[in-house]
């Protein structure tokens, strides 16, 4: 045997001994960390404890208490608005109102901040090692498009800043079809002797990339309280599209052990606590006519998780009822902005993680 053989015999062997030493080293912290198999019933006490452990520490707090505080500030101050003013007069009550919401929206972005700072390392080995499994990819995506989509529905609508029109079309300014209209004279005046007909020509309209005209308010056939657009899906449209938006990322975030990064992950579901319970405070308050009202048969039509209404027949037949949703949210380039985010947003996550085997990251 050749000292060439010897070498790559001597680095294979030693490739061999690593890897088998790094998988044991894997497993010693698998044993370590995982429920020992004697049986369900303890496997299922020490899941409980060590879930009660994970839920009593300063990450687990921060990261719901700034939800919290912000979802009971609101209520509370909100549902006694009439009382509260009558005893210390608007400004004190808005003044107190904007203080406790102050406090509340820097305890949710400092909690963010903390726990970032806390779970980024972990949160990058999981990346790497541990990637989601592509059905949760899947309902990241359509969860963050759904969430863009209503909010893209909600901003004014985009348009190509310029259109070819003819000299007859309502979207020409008046000026322009006055001097069309003249124009229009003079050439048959002219084509009097000649009995030519006049060519009619295509003019290039610069108009406003935003269509400012609000669709339900130009249709004069809606009711007041008929639901229209985005009222189909839920009441509370913007509260509920950023929760879709902050679900869609919690899915993304990849978890080596199941409460590896809970608070984390509780973190993002702050939103749709405030949709949720925000959503049917407001509700409440504007059946007993404070702040607002809502018309009855609004009311039985609609609700406020998304899609409920729609999906228990509130609104009639679900197919009927989603064509006329798809009809009435008519912003097709809004619709190609949305879903063409929430689609690099997700493509460039599942670029950033690695299919390597798969394996354990202990939480730190």
């Amino acid at each position: 045997m050749n000292s060439s053989t010897k070498s790559s015999v001597s680095s294979s062997f030693t490739g061999g001994r690593r890897k088998a030493n790094a998988s044991a080293n894997w497993n010693r912290k698998l044993a370590s960390a995982a429920i020992p198999p004697s049986s369900a019933t303890s496997g299922g006490q020490m899941l409980s404890s060590r879930i009660l452990h994970r839920c009593s520490n300063k990450d687990i707090k921060w990261a719901i208490g700034g939800w919290c505080f912000f979802v009971a500030e609101n209520l509370v101050l909100s549902e006694n608005r009439t009382y509260l003013i009558d005893q210390f007069g608007d400004e004190r009550y808005h003044m107190v109102y904007g203080t406790f919401s102050t406090i509340a929206s820097a305890s949710i972005g400092y909690s963010y901040v903390r726990l970032r700072r806390h779970y980024k390392n972990t949160v990058k080995q999981a990346m790497k090692l541990t990637p989601k499994h592509p059905s949760m990819i899947m309902a990241s995506w359509l969860v963050l498009t759904v969430g863009m989509n209503m909010i893209a529905q909600t901003a004014p609508k985009f348009q190509i800043p310029f259109e070819f029109a003819s000299p007859s079309s309502p979207s020409l300014s008046l000026q322009q079809q006055q001097q069309n209209e003249i124009q229009k004279v003079d050439n048959n005046i002219g084509s009097v002797s000649s009995n030519k007909k006049p060519k009619s020509s295509w003019q290039m309209q610069v108009r406003c990339p935003f269509d400012f005209t609000d669709k339900r308010q130009s249709d004069s056939s809606k009711e007041d309280s008929s639901i229209y657009g985005l009222e189909r899906v839920t009441r509370h449209p913007g509260l509920w599209s950023f929760s879709f938006l902050s679900l869609g990322h919690a899915m993304l975030i990849p978890s080596a052990t199941p409460f590896a990064i809970l608070p984390l992950q509780l973190w993002w579901a702050g939103p749709s606590l405030i949709a949720l319970l925000g959503g049917a405070h407001t509700d409440s308050r504007y059946r007993r006519n404070m702040g607002g009202s809502l018309h009855p048969k609004y009311d039985r039509q609609t609700s406020n998780i998304p899609f409920a209404a729609m999906f228990t027949g509130r609104q009639g037949n679900v197919f009927t009822s989603m064509r006329e949703l798809l009809s009435d949210c008519d912003k097709p380039l809004n619709a190609m902005l949305a879903t063409t985010i929430s689609t690099v947003y997700v493509m460039s996550y599942v670029s950033r993680t690695k299919r390597l085997p798969p394996s354990v990251i202990l939480p730190r």
